[in-house]
């Protein structure tokens, strides 16, 4: 980056709206421009899921009182962190909660936001072939509502409820949006 500041795209959507899914193949289509920046969690890390940085809350929290998070939250039963050390790329997604975005808004200037949606059976069906959740989790993750605060920021909604490459093609135009490409 030669010392400039990367475009950090915040992405969110309620679980199971394939938001991983959709910065992945963006990463992997725009390579060498997006990146995407690794999530500390406490949570185990999973084969073929999310590549996440796993670790126990105890580690989690030394991190955070060290100052070493630009954002954290905790949802589900888990802490959530972005690194303040972001990769090196022009454009950097991360995968966010709707309920960080005030302070995420604060540790990057210029912060987007790309919201992924989907409907409700379909983010069930989803979530329940990640076979992570149980019942009453499971429940938990769908029972939270579409409506988030915008504050005002600039906010591309993206529907990812029909063929992966539709909702590609539009994450990457928001992409090129945001950055005016």
């Amino acid at each position: 980056m030669s010392g400039s500041t990367p475009q950090v795209i915040a992405v969110v959507g309620l679980s199971g709206s394939g938001v991983s899914t959709l910065m992945k193949a963006a990463a992997d289509r725009m390579a060498g421009r997006v990146s995407i920046v690794r999530r500390v969690i406490t949570r185990p890390a999973e084969p073929g899921g999310e590549n996440i940085i796993s670790t126990e809350e105890r580690a989690f929290t030394a991190l955070q009182k060290a100052g070493l998070f630009a954002v954290s939250w905790y949802a589900y039963g888990m802490s959530y962190g972005i690194p303040k050390k972001l990769p090196d790329a022009p454009v950097v997604l991360a995968n966010m909660s709707r309920l960080a975005l005030a302070e995420a808004a604060a540790a990057f200037p210029g912060l987007a936001v790309i919201h992924v949606t989907a409907p409700e059976p379909l983010r069930i069906a989803r979530l329940t072939a990640h076979g992570r959740d149980n019942p009453r989790e499971l429940a938990a993750r769908i029972g939270r509502g579409p409506e988030f605060d915008r504050l005002n920021l600039p906010v591309h909604d993206i529907d990812n409820s029909a063929e992966l490459e539709a909702a590609l093609t539009d994450f990457c135009n928001a992409i090129d949006r945001i950055c005016g490409t």
